[in-house]
Formats: C-alpha cells, sequence, structure tokens
C-alpha cells in the first residue's frame, strides 16, 4: 500500500513499480522499488530464473558509508539498447518523472560516442562469429570489453559481453586459451550475482572447466 503513486490501483502500482526478468513475465518487488534511478548507477538488479525466484541487487562498485544506493531504470550505457539517449529521457519522464539534469552522464556527448562504438562492436562480435571469423571476433570482443571496462558498463552487461567473446573464441584452437580466460571471467559475474548453486552459474563453470561442452567447440573452418 505505501507504494507510488498513492492511492493507485494495484495494476497502477504494478505498471510503475514492476521489473524485468530478462525475457520472463515481469515482477514487483516492494523492497527493490524504495532503490532510486541514476544514469550512472552505483548497483544493478537482476532477477534469477530456474526456480530461484530471487531478485539480487548488486554493487557496482564499492559504496561509502551514507552514500544513496541506485539502481538504472532505463540502461543508456547498454550496447544492446534499442533507444538513443534522449528517447531514454523521455521515458525516464513520461512514466516516473525523473528529469536528468544538465550535467548528467547521459548527456555526455564524448561518452555517448563511446557507447554508439560499443554498440557497432557489439554486433559486429556475433556478425563475424557466424562467418567464422574467429580472430576478428575475438579481437572485437576485446576492444568491447575495453570499451565497456572505460565507461564502468554494469556486470550485467560485461557477462553478457564476456559470454560472446567465450562462445567465438571456443571455435577455434588458437583461440582457446582466451575462451578459457573469457568463460573463467563469465563465471565469476554469474557467481556474484546468483551463487554457486543457481543454475546459470553451475552452465558457466562447466563451460569454463570444460570447453568442449560448447555447441560450438572447434567448429571454425578457418
Amino acid at each position: 500500500s505505501q507504494l507510488e503513486p498513492s492511492g493507485g490501483s494495484l495494476r497502477a502500482k504494478f505498471y510503475l513499480n514492476m521489473l524485468g526478468t530478462g525475457g520472463g513475465p515481469s515482477v514487483l518487488c516492494p523492497r527493490m522499488s524504495r532503490v532510486n534511478h541514476s544514469c550512472g548507477a552505483n548497483a544493478s538488479h537482476l532477477s534469477l530464473q530456474d526456480g530461484m525466484r530471487a531478485t539480487v541487487l548488486m554493487a557496482e562498485r564499492n559504496i561509502v558509508k551514507g552514500e544513496e544506493i541506485t539502481i538504472s531504470y532505463k540502461n543508456h550505457d547498454d550496447p544492446s539498447c534499442p533507444y538513443p539517449p534522449n528517447q531514454l529521457r523521455d521515458i525516464l519522464k513520461g512514466k516516473w518523472g525523473i528529469d536528468c539534469p544538465q550535467d548528467c552522464l547521459c548527456r555526455d556527448t564524448r561518452r555517448a560516442a563511446k557507447i554508439r562504438e560499443a554498440a557497432q562492436l557489439d554486433r559486429e562480435v556475433l556478425r563475424l562469429g557466424q562467418l567464422g571469423d574467429v580472430k576478428g571476433g575475438v579481437r572485437a570482443a576485446e576492444r568491447l570489453l575495453k570499451l565497456e571496462s572505460e565507461l564502468e558498463m554494469s556486470m550485467i552487461t560485461r557477462g553478457r559481453a564476456l559470454y560472446d567473446a567465450f562462445q567465438i573464441a571456443v571455435m577455434s584452437k588458437a583461440t582457446m586459451s582466451k575462451a578459457v580466460d573469457f568463460a573463467r571471467q563469465h563465471h565469476e559475474i554469474k557467481s556474484a550475482f546468483g551463487g554457486p548453486d543457481w543454475e546459470q552459474t553451475r552452465l558457466a563453470y562447466s563451460y569454463w572447466q570444460t570447453p568442449s561442452r560448447h555447441r560450438n567447440y572447434l567448429t571454425a573452418k578457418r
């Protein structure tokens, strides 16, 4: 009853406060709904599937005592996001009444250029992988990961990039050592969110320890 909008119906409260689950149905987490938005969020959240029925709030960096914990309602940094920053600001304003200040990260033009480059690399990684250009795909993936690190993108975004890098590198014996390292880092992120018993953590661990379990293992023809 304390959720916004005050005096609104359950449907209205659900619409305003719901969390996406990465392809599954949206969920309502009253405690998570108390966390405010920031385009430079110091935390991220992930709804665990596979029967875990939990939503995890994870710090993205060291949070000092007294600092407000924030998440991004609409992540302008995500290379896979189909909306430009101005449209995301319109969504934030229209749904939550949030006005991004003039010095907000989402208005930084240099940062925006790097995000566009990251989005292009994100598409290029998969394109090169589909063409069987393993070395080119790995180079693009490494550049993408470097950019994501510079931009301090979320662990969720980095985890996805690491998995894409792994599933391309594992295609060739020449890049297998890199595949193993990508898989190791990917497992670390999955474990941080879901713990050792989460199904996705166990799957990531199996790829790290036994790369041959992946369907792309040594499938490259050149």
